[in-house]
């Protein structure tokens, strides 16, 4: 019974070593790459050097109503911002070029969209975000009002 303690124990440190999951303050990260939030602020900036915001980061988040994204992080993951309810602006740093599926996606108090104009990927026209070459639509904000037309030129959107 010993033996099999020390065996559970001992694959459990191996574990907690090898899964380096930590929080923060109420960010939590694994590596550079953000994966949770736990904490109730109406506004966040995200701590630079994270690369990465993971899938479903701040799913379900719903006392976040600004988010600053640094220059520092490449990619937002899948649902990232899903069903943040009271997020009304989003600014995104140089940094940002790729997004997942639905990386904003249910977040109907969403009506501001920055892009850091020195962002070389990017750029955002009217609250509505663009891959630099204007030929894809990248993010619609799902606060948006009234009519949207595609703009010229646009050939993909996703």
């Amino acid at each position: 019974m010993k033996k099999f303690a020390f065996l559970f124990a001992l694959i459990a440190l191996v574990l907690l070593t090898v899964v380096s999951v930590h929080a923060e303050g109420e960010f939590v990260t694994d590596g550079d790459t953000l994966t949770g939030y736990t904490g109730t602020e109406a506004e966040l900036v995200i701590p630079d050097g994270v690369k990465a915001i993971g899938d479903e980061a701040f799913h379900n988040s719903k006392y976040i109503e600004k988010i600053t994204i640094p220059d520092s992080v490449e990619t937002i993951g899948y649902n990232s911002f899903c069903d943040c309810t009271n997020l009304k602006e989003l600014h995104l740093g140089t940094g940002v070029r790729k997004f997942g599926d639905n990386a904003i996606w249910k977040d109907y108090a969403l009506t501001t969209i920055t892009v850091d104009e020195n962002n070389p990927y990017i750029t955002v026209i009217d609250n509505v975000v663009f891959s630099k070459d204007k030929k894809t639509l990248l993010l619609f904000p799902d606060g948006y009002s009234g009519e949207y037309a595609i703009p010229d030129g646009v050939t993909k959107i996703g």
